[in-house]
């Protein structure tokens, strides 16, 4: 299977070739119906050169104005949806720690090889230093929804009902961030992209069939 070519590569892409076919249009538009010869003709080289000096212009403002719409386009972008903000929710509690799905949508995520999902969690209530980089897979469609499973505590230190958490959503390109790695803070993580965070309480634990 081929590898699809990064967003990035793309983008730079349709600004190269935006660049130049403007360029290129202008030169003819000025050689046909603008008086500018080439150089050695009739008309002398400074027409020439002011053509081209006309055209690097223009292709230049080409370049950077391509540059607003596919920055818009292919920048990666990611939202949580469930839970919401001050959600309470219910658990699953299991062996290793609580557990319940995490939902949301994003945009120029699933299409490049280079990114991917990872959610952060952080206890607030009680408090507890750093966020918690979750073991689960994010599972992600093609329409830019993506699903996964956040955990809560742990083997040693499981959740309680009644405990407050926070969680953010992050695009990243570092393949080696592992389960349970653990960030002071979300911007500690390199990352192209970020949730909103949300907050929520877990009120109930169901035991795990």
């Amino acid at each position: 299977m081929d590898t699809p070519l990064p967003s990035e590569l793309y983008a730079f892409l349709i600004r190269i070739f935006s660049a130049l076919a403007v360029a290129v249009l202008l030169q003819f538009a000025l050689y046909r119906f603008g008086g500018v010869k080439r150089e050695g003709e009739a008309g002398g080289p400074l027409k020439f050169f002011a053509g081209w000096l006309l055209a690097g212009i223009v292709a230049g403002g080409t370049y950077y104005g391509m540059g607003f719409l596919t920055d818009r386009h292919f920048t990666p972008e990611i939202a949580i949806e469930s839970p919401i903000e001050g959600e309470q929710l219910t658990a699953t509690i299991g062996p290793d720690g609580g557990y319940f799905m995490v939902a949301g949508t994003s945009s120029n995520v699933v299409d490049n090889g280079d990114l991917r999902i990872v959610l952060l969690v952080h206890s607030t209530d009680p408090f507890t230093e750093g966020w918690w980089a979750q073991a689960a897979p994010v599972t992600e469609e093609k329409s830019g929804r993506w699903t996964s499973i956040a955990w809560l505590g742990r083997k040693e230190y499981p959740p309680v009902e009644g405990q407050k958490y926070e969680m953010t959503a992050l695009v990243v390109r570092d393949k080696n961030v592992r389960a349970e790695d653990i960030f002071r803070d979300p911007h500690e993580l390199p990352h192209e992209a970020r949730s909103q965070n949300v907050s929520f309480q877990v009120v109930e634990l169901i035991p795990e069939k």
